[in-house]
């Protein structure tokens, strides 16, 4: 178990390491959505909190964030498994997305 979760930290911090701008992308949207709870007065009181939750700031920059977060879950795999390399993993495999975009139903 040890074995595992150290091989899963090092993995990821390869990731950070060779591509950074991804990662400090999903930190600037997480703080920019911070950011925007706290200029609507969401960390005031409950109250305030309530009032802001669906504010649109703040739903764009965590629609954006959980976006880039999902399409990570593509890239990270392809970096680990293609041996740390950043080409590979942000290549655009055409198998893949088609497959995904055959495999995906609508929303509606």
């Amino acid at each position: 178990m040890w074995r595992a979760l150290r091989e899963t930290y090092r993995d990821a911090w390869r990731f950070a390491a060779g591509v950074p701008i991804v990662v400090a992308a999903v930190i600037a949207l997480e703080a920019a959505q911070h950011l925007a709870e706290w200029i609507t007065g969401m960390y005031v009181s409950l109250e305030n909190a309530k009032a802001a939750e669906n504010s649109l700031p703040r739903t764009i920059f965590g629609v954006a964030k959980v976006g880039l977060l999902m399409i990570l879950g593509y890239w990270v795999p392809r970096f680990i498994f293609g041996g740390g390399s950043r080409k590979l993993a942000l290549a655009a495999d055409p198998v893949a997305v088609r497959k995904s975009s055959i495999s995906a139903k609508p929303l509606w």
